[in-house]
């Protein structure tokens, strides 16, 4: 005959235990004639569904974007997941982090040990940059962040100056 120390986390039959819920329990065996033979079985929740948020962005050549994974259900075991890149020439991935490397896009998947996915779609842009300059002149191109700039105009003398943000 089969037994289980605790039903409410695991049942046996003709020697098939299905788990309840999670938890510890020890299953055993006796025979007709006596002999008794336990074995510890831990019941636990696997991953049932991931989620990669955000699950699209937008960044520069060169920076980086975090993506964060949520696990269902959220008391499951096993939060491993294995990052990939669609195309590492476009952005690569490292732990959840997404590195910008050439414009372009990339879908970055996770994956579970049990087969569970979720994807983010990144599209990489070129670096935005600022001009500064007179009339149709050209005197400084600066390599920036992305963001937002205002335009600001000032006067020297018998010229107007201005600078601004160019992105395509």
């Amino acid at each position: 005959t089969w037994s289980s120390s605790n039903e409410a986390i695991a049942t046996v039959a003709k020697g098939i235990v299905s788990g309840i819920k999670s938890g510890s329990v020890t299953i055993s065996a006796t025979t007709t004639n006596g002999i008794t033979a336990s074995y510890e079985v831990s019941v636990i929740k696997k991953v049932t569904s991931i989620t990669i948020t955000p699950s699209t962005g937008s960044i520069y050549v060169g920076s980086k974007i975090t993506l964060k994974v949520s696990y269902q259900p959220t008391d499951a075991v096993n939060k491993t997941v294995t990052w990939t890149s669609s195309d590492t020439s476009i952005a690569t991935v490292v732990n959840g982090v997404v590195t910008a490397v050439s414009p372009g896009t990339a879908i970055i998947s996770a994956s579970t040990n049990n087969s569970k996915a979720s994807s983010a779609v990144i599209e990489v842009k070129e670096k935005p940059m600022i001009y500064t300059g007179y009339g149709n002149k050209v005197l400084n191109n600066i390599d920036i962040p992305g963001g937002q700039y205002k335009i600001t105009m000032s006067h020297s003398g018998s010229r107007n100056f201005a600078i601004w943000f160019y992105e395509d």
